[in-house]
């Protein structure tokens, strides 16, 4: 099944700073996904990346948003590569969202959403 895709990125501003082992960490910010299908279901997820905890960085998660265009498949957002675990997670959260509202979690859970079923 193929998606519609849009992102947005957003910089949200700590209250009160956090402070790590990495440093003072002022700015959360991350990447909001929207996929959408024909019957206008959506889901929606988040990229984001914290580095220092081993994924990739915003700028990796950018570049891979925008190389993939208007539309996704479920074949694409299964093989998103292991070195881009935010990205990952932001897709199958909004692909999960959206098989949510479609009453297909069951499928989901039994591992055949994306098998064409």
């Amino acid at each position: 099944m193929s998606y519609s895709f849009c992102f947005r990125l957003y910089q949200r501003r700590f209250r009160q700073p956090l402070i790590t082992s990495h440093g003072v960490w002022k700015v959360r910010e991350g990447i909001i996904i929207r996929l959408s299908d024909r019957s206008g279901n959506v889901g929606w997820g988040e990229i984001a990346p914290v580095p220092w905890f081993g994924s990739e960085s915003l700028a990796q998660a950018i570049a891979f948003c925008q190389e993939l265009g208007s539309e996704v498949s479920e074949e694409v957002i299964a093989s998103i590569a292991s070195d881009l675990p935010a990205s990952r997670f932001g897709f199958e959260s909004a692909l999960f969202e959206g098989e949510w509202e479609r009453g297909r979690v069951g499928e989901w859970e039994r591992g055949r959403v994306g098998e064409g079923k």
